[in-house]
């Protein structure tokens, strides 16, 4: 069984998870809000409940494996325009929630 596990090319599972970083009490609120939404849409979403800093939050979700990261802060809730991070690219996409899931979903 070894030998041929060790020969075999197994590559481990991608994680394609959204993970939703927030600001503020208002923005983790809207944040929950959010994870309801994609979640519902078939959007695996993690949200957590520690207060972080922004940089703090790219850096869990960076740990974690994250495909994408959503920002929320107060001026993303005052446009309800939310800035989506693509983590493998680098490519960033700002859209309202309806958007941002037809991005997701890859459309």
């Amino acid at each position: 069984m070894e030998r041929l596990l060790s020969v075999a090319d197994i590559a481990p599972e991608k994680k394609n998870f959204l993970y939703l970083a927030y600001l503020g009490e208002e923005a983790k609120k809207a944040g929950l809000e959010l994870a309801r939404f994609f979640r519902r849409n078939g959007v695996e979403c993690l949200i957590e409940f520690k207060d972080r800093g922004m940089k703090a939050h790219f850096g869990r979700a960076n740990k974690l494996e994250a495909a994408w990261v959503l920002a929320v802060g107060e001026d993303e809730l005052r446009k309800a325009r939310y800035g989506l991070k693509e983590m493998a690219t680098g490519r960033q996409v700002e859209g309202n929630r309806d958007e941002l899931l037809a991005v997701l979903r890859g459309r």
